[in-house]
């Protein structure tokens, strides 16, 4: 091996160095970077990296594309609304989902189709039918309403039965000074008829909490790991294609 003028020679490979002059690039290019003019192999080694390139680009737009579906079309196509509620008082906790229309009527209540959770270690087994009371509190029957507003239940507020065999009345005491929520506890032997409630049930004061769940968050944060994934895999790719690159140029000299 040995150099002619600006030549490097081999006995069966030429590489000619050209160096590109100092000019302005609006392409980020550097123009004092060595362009080595390089037979078959270090051509097959670009296209190979540039395979790579195109491969990830295509995997970015399947992940943006899939991902804006859940980020987007959830909330325009959502037939239903997940809410968390809790609420606790003397001697009682529950918690759990209720699940809901997605359009709130005039007054801005949502209705409660589905109920799901605890109340004191016991699992709540359904929902009361709307319209109908809970046994042993007629005639007040439930609404099964859940609103944003500041008054989140309505004065008949939701119901629901317990694994324990009890039943249970939610609402919001609009006719007490100050109004406040309350729960009604019917547990067995029931007797129809509030006026009938026993020593084993109750109607005790509550802090009532509800709060539809953010699909939309957890959405867009499934996109954001979706992408930074593809992102952070591209990086990879590119540093390996660059190093073997560098490499090869190395072994060349």
């Amino acid at each position: 091996m040995g150099c002619v003028g600006g030549a490097l020679t081999h006995p069966t490979r030429i590489y000619i160095w050209v160096t590109a002059k100092k000019k302005p690039s609006r392409r980020g290019f550097n123009p004092s970077r060595s362009i080595l003019l390089e037979s078959p192999r270090l051509q097959a080694e670009e296209q190979s990296r540039m395979a790579f390139m195109k491969n990830l680009i295509m995997q970015i737009a399947t992940v943006a594309f899939a991902t804006s579906g859940l980020v987007f079309g959830t909330i325009q196509t959502a037939e239903a609304l997940t809410w968390s509620w809790s609420y606790s008082g003397d001697q009682i906790e529950a918690s759990g989902t209720f699940i809901t229309n997605n359009t709130p009527d005039e007054l801005g209540f949502y209705l409660i189709t589905d109920i799901t959770g605890t109340r004191n270690g016991e699992t709540i087994t359904g929902l009361q039918t709307t319209g109908t009371s809970i046994p042993g509190n007629e005639p007040f029957e439930v609404e099964n309403l859940i609103s944003l507003n500041n008054q989140q239940l309505t004065g008949d507020g939701f119901g629901y039965s317990t694994s324990g065999g009890n039943f249970i009345n939610v609402f919001f005491a609009d006719f007490l000074d100050p109004p406040g929520y309350f729960e009604v506890f019917s547990a067995p032997p029931i007797i129809p008829g509030f006026e009938n409630l026993g020593a084993e049930d109750s109607e005790l004061p509550i802090s009532f909490s509800p709060s539809p769940v953010p699909e939309l968050t957890n959405n867009l944060s499934l996109f954001t790991l979706g992408i930074v994934g593809v992102v952070s895999t591209l990086k990879l790719k590119i540093k390996i294609s660059k190093s073997t690159e560098k490499d090869c140029i190395l072994e060349k000299a």
